[in-house]
């Protein structure tokens, strides 16, 4: 055999076992973001709003995986639930909604779709159930309206998180902190933003009931057609808000994008009173988190009463 076919036949030999031993060797085809993945999957959480949402996302940070029930864009008020809806609550870590009222209408499906071992959270558990004057027979549940309220249901979502999965709590308890630290500034921007309107101006009109909180924490008042949603509401009504914000010399009615405006828009432009948007509980594509929606409202408010 000459030297030259000898060669070769020996470095052939090499280069097979070379490649027989990386193959059944360890595998590095996998990146290392998706074996950290591996390691660490995200905690499935389910709340009933995409408000809600964005505050779990807000204390879980990438630890998290949330889904909302009542997605951006939906309004809460009419929205119904879907079967896929209770397959992620079966599959959930942790389930989160508002209570005081406002997402009672999925309880049921949250209490038959509850996975064994799943973590309930009730944001509003321990908040009083008042409206701007203290009036215990209408308690307004929209609670988000005021910041510090915000910082209680944060805390609500650590101990939450923490119980489905204890692993992370010191994570979970640092997040907590600097989303607090957050919502204090974005009340101190709030209130800064609300100080342009004069004193005799600050007067929220809107269909929806839900700017209590908003109006205790900001020394507002607060006039609204109908306590829960816009459903029942009739021209007739309309034109009484419009024309009793007229008789007071109010320069401006607001709507929510969720709600028709068509018809507050008419009986406004007769009376010459402005119509602004404001939000209450429903986010959309324009304003997409808590802190957006918040920082929209003060500067709505400023713009239109000022």
């Amino acid at each position: 055999m000459s030297r030259n076919i000898q060669g070769w036949l020996i470095g052939s030999g090499i280069a097979a076992f070379l490649i027989v031993s990386t193959a059944c060797g360890p595998s590095t085809s996998t990146p290392p973001e998706t074996l950290q993945e591996t390691r660490q999957a995200k905690l499935k959480v389910v709340a009933t709003t995409a408000l809600l949402a964005d505050m779990v996302r807000s204390v879980g940070g990438d630890l998290v995986e949330v889904k909302a029930i009542v997605p951006v864009g939906a309004d809460a008020h009419s929205f119904q639930p879907l079967p896929a809806d209770s397959v992620a609550v079966n599959n959930a870590a942790l389930v989160v909604s508002n209570g005081g009222e406002f997402d009672e209408f999925l309880n049921g499906m949250l209490e038959s779709a509850l996975g064994e071992g799943t973590v309930r959270v009730v944001a509003s558990e321990g908040l009083a159930e008042l409206d701007a004057e203290g009036n215990e027979e209408h308690g307004d549940p929209h609670f988000w309206q005021n910041p510090v309220n915000v910082m209680h249901y944060a805390r609500q979502f650590r101990d939450g998180l923490s119980a489905a999965d204890p692993a992370n709590a010191v994570a979970y308890a640092a997040g907590t902190e600097n989303y607090i630290e957050y919502l204090e500034a974005l009340d101190r921007d709030i209130s800064r933003t609300l100080d342009e309107v004069p004193s005799e101006r600050r007067h929220i009109f809107s269909f929806h009931d839900a700017f209590n909180h908003f109006a205790a924490r900001y020394g507002w008042t607060v006039s609204a057609l109908v306590h829960s949603d816009a459903s029942d509401v009739t021209p007739n009504d309309i034109v009484e808000l419009i024309q009793s914000a007229a008789d007071q010399r109010v320069a401006a009615v607001f709507a929510e994008p969720q709600f028709s405006p068509g018809i507050l828009e008419s009986a406004a432009a007769e009376a010459g009173v402005k119509v602004g948007v404001i939000y209450s509980d429903a986010l959309d594509y324009e304003v997409e988190s808590y802190a957006e929606m918040m920082r929209f409202n003060a500067n709505s408010l400023a713009e239109n009463l000022r």
